[in-house]
């Protein structure tokens, strides 16, 4: 996890499947949903209710239709110095 989520939780207000999304997005950069619910551990049948939670809160922004691609609406350069 990021020293951001760890030290502010309730800022983003994520409940750990969006925080886990949110670091590999983060991490990653983009992604498909099928993707990101195999890194995450994930189920897929649940991954695109919490993508959706993310995107509702405006964290996360899709693009493209087949697959869609999920990526960060801003990047947090707290979370990348760590994983680098």
């Amino acid at each position: 996890m990021s020293s951001f989520l760890e030290k502010n939780p309730a800022t983003l207000d994520l409940g750990e499947e969006e925080a886990k999304v949110y670091a590999f997005l983060n991490r990653e950069g983009e992604a498909s949903a099928m993707v990101i619910a195999d890194k995450c551990f994930i189920p897929f049948s649940r991954i695109h209710k919490v993508l959706y939670r993310l995107q509702q809160q405006e964290l996360i922004v899709s693009r493209g239709d087949v697959p869609k691609l999920y990526s960060l609406r801003f990047k947090d350069p707290q979370m990348s110095s760590k994983h680098e």
